[in-house]
């Protein structure tokens, strides 16, 4: 059955920024951690309350460094996030963890935005 985005509104994304941009909070099998290019999408869902666990996990990863938590659908959200790609990763497949790559399967690629001419 394929992943209904809609399904998991609300879904939230902790950003860094950086001196070169804006880095991505991710989730590793043992560790939170930042990225250049991907980043940890927390939803809303049954009991999950995914702005919760956004604010638990960037509090946990960045200590004193400031992070900003966003709605994933937010129209001023500074980076694109790759849906076609992260649905693709969340595919089904005859693996442990049930899906292709667990780590491209929490964390969705990303770009930053181009800014408004």
């Amino acid at each position: 059955m394929p992943l209904n985005i809609e399904e998991l509104r609300p879904i939230f994304v902790v950003l860094l920024t950086t001196d070169d941009g804006y880095h991505g909070l991710v989730e590793h099998s043992m560790a939170i951690a930042a990225h250049t290019s991907r980043v940890r999408l927390w939803w809303t869902w049954g009991v999950a309350d995914g702005r919760a666990d956004a604010e638990n996990n960037a509090k946990y990863a960045t200590g004193a460094r400031a992070a900003d938590i966003w709605d994933a659908h937010d129209p001023a959200l500074p980076i694109v996030i790759d849906w076609d790609g992260w649905v693709r990763d969340n595919e089904p497949a005859k693996t442990l963890s049930g899906v292709r790559d667990k780590f491209r399967a929490r964390n969705a690629m990303f770009t930053i935005r181009p800014e408004s001419p």
